[in-house]
């Protein structure tokens, strides 16, 4: 069984900081490395976050039975479900459940604004009867920190539903994967002074595409997130 686990960092000193260590089964992904062979979006790392390890997995066909995803400072103990998920299964931490619906929590966090153009997008892209837009609008859910586990054909259909998505937003910004432009854009849509925040503004709207493909697509197998020396209580729970 081949199980393939990539850990998301983006700076050295966190590898001894919490340390992180690579074998034959594990590798460390510095997702701001731009000098990774094959395709990769790690030049927009400050803007995508963990979507470029997703990517590079994706599009550069890394094949492993299975797929473990997992953050430099968020423990994912993900062992402790006591079994690999089945196909159309997922194993990640259990979700958010947030009093508003995914819009307008999302409105509040990274603004108004740019939560109206991303609502516009979908709905150009889905139609307004979608799935997906009555997720945003309406769904409570939300699993976070794109930390999983999944067999490579589920990584692979939401790779390919994820990156549709956020290529879209791309084309739509006329942005063209370029850096300067990206930082336009979050220079732009920034309402509430937090820049150096608001720049992972694409890695936001792919968290919660993740949310959404889980959502619609995935059964998921929960476990508690870990914070220090206690477990995170999902709001409303």
């Amino acid at each position: 069984m081949d199980i393939k686990t990539y850990i998301t960092y983006f700076d050295d000193r966190q590898i001894d900081e919490y340390n992180l260590h690579a074998d034959d089964n594990t590798v460390l992904f510095k997702g701001n490395d731009t000098s990774y062979s094959g395709e990769s979006i790690n030049n927009l790392n400050v803007f995508y976050c963990e979507l470029c390890t997703m990517y590079y997995i994706w599009k550069n066909s890394l094949k492993s039975d299975y797929v473990v995803l997992k953050q430099y400072r968020r423990p994912f103990d993900w062992e402790s479900i006591g079994r690999l998920p089945d196909d159309g299964e997922v194993i990640c931490f259990e979700p958010i459940r947030i009093g508003s619906s995914i819009m307008s929590q999302y409105d509040v966090c990274h603004g108004v604004k740019r939560g109206k153009r991303l609502l516009k997008i979908l709905i150009g892209k889905f139609g307004k009867n979608s799935d997906i837009v009555k997720y945003f609008t309406k769904g409570h859910v939300m699993y976070t920190n794109n930390s999983m586990v999944l067999k490579w054909d589920d990584f692979v259909k939401m790779c390919e539903f994820v990156f549709s998505v956020t290529d879209e937003i791309d084309n739509v910004f006329n942005l063209d994967r370029n850096y300067y432009r990206y930082m336009e854009n979050a220079i732009e849509f920034t309402e509430d002074g937090r820049f150096d925040y608001q720049t992972h503004w694409m890695a936001y709207i792919g968290e919660r595409l993740v949310s959404f493909y889980i959502v619609n697509n995935m059964k998921a197998l929960t476990i508690p997130r870990l914070v220090g020396n206690g477990f995170y209580k999902p709001y409303g729970k």
